[in-house]
């Protein structure tokens, strides 16, 4: 019985879920803007920023610092839970990532793991395989067109990436192609066509993997980087097999120990070769080291390696911004002051004010609404102003309860007559006697 009813039950929602949002019509909406969990989705948080005006400009300040003066800046988030720390650093990630001329990334990373040894392993996994491995043969195929487009040692590099056996056929008329094919420009951006281009021709991948491997030695300084990297970036069969493996967990037996320093080093003379001049690294839920998964000790371990890291890095085109609860940050500037002074651009998070709610609502029903054919008289319909109050007091100004209640209260509205809004009444009926803590 209890089977039926759930066969019941999901083949019902499935056919609810491919019904068109129709019902929402009345509220002048194509559904509910609000998400039920009350976290958006990451393309829907990139919409709209920070709220107050005052923070946004924090954030200006801290871009124009770390972009002027090419040296590390550090911006601290300080909230407690729900009130938009992770909405902020991934509105931030998207919008770098969106700078002008592409000199400037910024990548996102959920936890700051239990060592720093572990954070340098989350942020390369933060990179993302795809993105990395073109950045790794942007740099070798440059080279290699440098070289095979040389005017009197083309020739001679071409052929020194043929097996043996192979030299004599190299520009005989009976062969179909010769290797002077992979002296193109359009190769440089598209390493998928090279490399099969260079397996149809049937050529030494091993001298390729060698020549890459100068390459990037050349390019961080670092051989044993070098080897790694050009390990990952040549076994692309192996898509999320054991080269990117050893790459971004620091817990696998078969990866050696690198210094953190050598492999953030790697990592950023790499990304400024690709012409990106600075890396910004988003750290979610930093308090997880401050309160809840390190021992004193691991975190005394773990905040010196962080500042170490940071000092080593000062010029490198490296900065960082870290999201943390407020019990989480005075723990750590309890026991590291010092912390502070690599962090000191602030954004501190309190409870929002009613016409920040208002705002808040109000963003949320535009973003829904933008190319469809709903324009409602007000836009902050079917909200009407005197709700916010009831919401505010009810929500105690958390964002992330905001956004719950406004769900549920646009899925009451549905049962509203005509021209009927959620007004102060009908939201402080609805929400006598729930909790939404």
């Amino acid at each position: 019985m209890a089977e039926s009813s759930i066969e019941k039950t999901i083949t019902e929602a499935l056919h609810d879920a491919e019904k068109p949002t129709a019902k929402y019509d009345k509220l002048q909406l194509p559904g509910n803007p609000f998400p039920i969990a009350s976290i958006s989705s990451p393309d829907f948080a990139y919409g709209f920023g920070p709220l107050r005006e005052e923070h946004m400009d924090v954030i200006l300040s801290f871009l124009r610092s770390t972009i002027a003066k090419g040296r590390f800046s550090g911006l601290r988030i300080v909230g407690d839970y729900g009130f938009g720390k992770t909405h902020i650093l991934r509105w931030l990630e998207d919008a770098i990532n969106k700078s002008p001329g592409g000199r400037l990334a910024a990548v996102y990373v959920q936890n700051p793991g239990a060592s720093s040894r572990e954070l340098i392993y989350e942020i390369t996994r933060a990179m993302g395989e795809e993105s990395l491995r073109k950045r790794i043969w942007y740099l070798v195929l440059k080279k290699f067109q440098s070289k095979a487009g040389a005017k009197d040692q083309g020739s001679g590099f071409l052929k020194g990436l043929m097996k043996t056996g192979q030299l004599s056929l190299l520009f005989e008329d009976t062969r179909e192609e010769d290797p002077s094919v992979l002296f193109s420009e359009v190769l440089i951006i598209n390493y998928r066509d090279f490399l099969r281009k260079f397996a149809e021709l049937d050529l030494d991948f091993q001298k390729l993997y060698q020549f890459g491997q100068q390459v990037i030695g050349a390019a961080t300084g670092n051989v044993e980087m070098a080897t790694r990297f050009m390990e990952f970036a040549i076994r692309v069969e192996e898509e999320g097999g054991q080269p990117w493996i050893r790459l971004i967990d620091s817990k696998t037996r078969s990866t050696p120990f690198v210094p953190q320093r050598e492999h953030l080093r790697a990592i950023l003379r790499i990304l400024r070769e690709n012409g990106i001049s600075h890396l910004y690294v988003l750290l979610d839920e930093f308090e997880d080291v401050a309160l809840l998964t390190l021992t004193p000790k691991k975190r005394k371990e773990y905040v010196t390696s962080l500042r170490s890291l940071i000092e080593e890095n000062l010029t490198s085109g490296f900065s960082m911004a870290l999201a943390i609860t407020n019990p989480g940050w005075k723990q750590m500037t309890r026991d590291y002051p010092g912390i502070k002074d690599r962090f000191n651009f602030r954004i501190n998070l309190s409870p929002l004010r009613s016409q920040e709610i208002e705002e808040l609502i109000r963003r949320y029903l535009k973003a829904v609404r933008k190319e469809t054919h709903f324009e409602p008289l007000d836009d902050l319909y079917p909200f009407s102003r005197s709700a916010i109050g009831i919401i505010r007091k009810s929500s105690k100004g958390n964002p992330r309860t905001i956004i719950s209640i406004c769900h549920d209260l646009v899925e009451f509205a549905l049962s509203l007559g005509p021209g009927q809004s959620i007004d102060g009444k009908l939201a402080a009926n609805f929400l006598t006697g729930k909790s939404y803590s």
